[in-house]
């Protein structure tokens, strides 16, 4: 997993294992025998599943049938062929989380932040997440990592730190919140686990069998490094720090020179020799309505320059998104009270409100910049139309209350 937030589950104090306990597990595709998780690892994986029934609960996951299928086919095809005899294939899911993340549980439950999904540009981009959080899976990271813990006998120490600063590396706002509340509230039953990432050892193990996975599914391996050139330039153009492994500019960088070395030397000769595509139409036709999902999460936390590019990523694949067009005017709104972002502004909610007749939104943003403008027969027609349109919102007093003071026509 990337080196943040990454998912695994200790077990509870009462279940640790005597120290010395072995960290030379075979991959779960590899054994000769029908897999079966060791005693300790066991309960790791009760855990896991405990929290991927919560998160399935808890409304953070961005539902939508024809991406999940999507990421479920990309995910087999990445898989280790011997994997699916083991009846442990990953499971992939989208949570709705603006900042850049990616993380496996232990049980093969894959988690996607919309906020790197919506920056990626092509499947190979994906498939080079979905790689390396697969390898965390079958490698079996998560007990290896618990299991170095106790023979360095630092289990308490791990605990303590956990505890004290997951709280605020799940970031700020709503989005950080309801992760933590999902994993903070088990309490000293069980904690979160390498929060600044897995080993050195482990993230680079990640790196070079998630990357033959790539190769091995035929995929050019030149555009896997473009994923992190990507989120690179994205920190570097916001200079805004994130609490996970993306905001932390000297391990995005050594991530980028592992991949170059990688591909530069093992695979040098697999460019011309790879049967897919870099940029890939289903790919891109699957996040387009997830853009706009992550747009709005954005703006609610400021990232206005952020929300931008992916609403007009968005609407260069639908034009006609009346949604994606009052998602625009409200980074304009939001920038700057000048003339020339109020009148960007309003010329989106227009024509949001052209795109469809029945939109309210946007009717009230302009009837209330109208009213600030003091145009008052404007701002009267606009908030007419909102309440009309929308006449059971919450804020629908609010504006009758302008009407009021606007006077009747």
């Amino acid at each position: 997993m990337w080196k943040s937030l990454h998912l695994f589950v200790l077990v509870t104090s009462s279940s640790i294992m005597v120290s010395c306990a072995s960290t030379n597990l075979p991959p779960i595709h590899t054994e000769k025998e029908a897999f079966t998780t060791e005693r300790d690892e066991e309960q790791i994986w009760i855990n896991a599943e405990s929290i991927e029934q919560k998160i399935t609960k808890s409304g953070i996951l961005y539902e939508d049938p024809q991406l999940d299928d999507y990421l479920a086919r990309l995910a087999q095809n990445l898989s280790p062929p011997d994997l699916k005899a083991t009846g442990r294939l990953p499971r992939v899911k989208v949570i709705k989380n603006p900042l850049l993340n990616a993380f496996a549980m232990p049980n093969g439950a894959i988690y996607i932040h919309s906020g790197i999904l919506s920056r990626m540009e092509t499947e190979v981009q994906l498939a080079t997440v979905l790689g390396h959080e697969i390898t965390h899976f079958t490698h079996r990271h998560s007990i290896k990592t618990v299991r170095s813990a106790q023979n360095k006998e630092n289990v308490m120490r791990v605990f303590q730190l956990l505890l004290a600063g997951a709280g605020a590396a799940a970031g700020g706002g709503q989005a950080g919140t309801a992760m933590w509340d999902l994993f903070g509230q088990l309490g000293s039953e069980w904690a979160l686990a390498s929060i600044r990432g897995y080993s050195r050892e482990l993230e680079t193990e990640a790196d070079i069998e998630g990357l033959k996975l790539l190769v091995q599914a035929g995929y050019d391996p030149t555009d896997a490094v473009r994923v992190f050139e990507l989120l690179q330039q994205d920190l570097d153009e916001r200079k805004v720090k994130e609490p996970f492994f993306f905001g932390t500019h000297p391990l995005l960088q050594e991530r980028i020179d592992n991949y170059r070395k990688l591909i530069s030397t093992q695979y040098v000769n697999r460019q011309t020799e790879s049967k897919r595509v870099a940029n890939s139409d289903e790919f891109l036709n699957r996040i387009n309505p997830l853009l706009l999902e992550n747009a709005a999460l954005d703006i609610d936390i400021g990232r206005l320059n952020t929300a931008k590019t992916a609403l007009e990523k968005h609407l260069r694949r639908q034009a006609q998104s009346p949604r994606a067009h009052y998602l625009l005017g409200e980074v304009y709104r939001r920038s700057g009270q000048d003339e020339i972002n109020i009148q960007k502004a309003m010329a989106a909610y227009r024509e949001a409100a052209r795109r469809d007749t029945t939109y309210a939104d946007p009717h009230r943003e302009l009837g209330l910049l109208y009213r600030a403008q003091k145009r008052v027969e404007q701002a009267r027609q606009e908030l007419t139309l909102y309440v009309t349109l929308s006449p059971k919102a919450a804020d629908v007093p609010i504006i009758k209350g302008y009407l009021q003071e606007l006077g009747k026509p």
